[in-house]
């Protein structure tokens, strides 16, 4: 006997409707009201910022990434890249952040980069 789930996503219904259906979903009420917050500035109501949200969604992920792949080719650029090969599976000593010396091993171009940067310190005036 098949157990007929009657929240169960009615896929064929979806395919032919004309009208705007509804999509809910549960979040904190902090979330609700950041995101009410947000369309009452753009003056639209919370449903039609939350669709504007599904909508561009793929655009707006694929800026993301984008805007990361470009960040990152610049972070691991040709110069760091060598410096890692150079130093991979080294222990550098350096003094961090909080001015405690300490150690890193090179595991990856982002240790370099955590060696350089904490390599000089700028004097605050």
């Amino acid at each position: 006997m098949e157990t007929i789930n009657p929240k169960a996503l009615n896929l064929d219904a979806l395919y032919s409707a004309r009208k705007k259906v509804t999509l809910g979903f549960k979040c904190s009420p902090q979330l609700k009201l950041q995101l009410a917050n947000e369309a009452q500035r753009l003056n639209l109501t919370l449903s039609e910022y939350m669709e504007s949200i599904a909508q561009n969604y793929d655009e707006t992920v694929n800026h993301v990434i984008t805007q990361l792949k470009g960040d990152k080719q610049f972070y691991e650029n040709e110069i760091l890249l060598s410096h890692f090969a150079a130093l991979k599976g080294k222990v550098i000593p350096l003094i961090n952040e909080r001015g405690e010396k300490t150690t890193i091993t090179i595991n990856s171009p982002k240790d370099v980069y955590t060696v350089l940067i904490n390599s000089f310190k700028i004097s605050k005036q």
